[in-house]
């Protein structure tokens, strides 16, 4: 499925390892066990939460309405989970 956007963190075959071997689909939540989808041991937790967060994510209606939403493709989609922030690109461009 295409998803518009600059991260690999919502694409399905894209993970980050931690040293101890714990895997995450964001690089802003490496280390942060409650974030982990599983490990290099037991595999991928596909129906945990935090998994099916990025495995199901979509561009929100604020930036679907949003006359540079081409340019910045919503950015950084930790920022919207969790921070429900806009890229600072937005500002930039408003500001030039």
């Amino acid at each position: 499925m295409y998803k518009p956007v600059v991260c690999s963190s919502i694409s399905s075959n894209s993970f980050v390892i931690d040293p101890e071997g714990y895997l995450y689909k964001c690089w802003n939540v490496v280390c942060n066990k409650s974030f982990s989808i599983g490990n290099l041991k037991d595999g991928i937790k596909f129906k945990q939460k935090e998994f099916l967060e990025w495995a199901n994510w979509e561009l929100p209606d604020r930036c679907l309405k949003c006359e540079i939403m081409p340019i910045c493709q919503s950015s950084c989609p930790y920022n919207t989970f969790y921070n429900n922030e806009c890229s600072t690109i937005k500002y930039n461009i408003i500001n030039l």
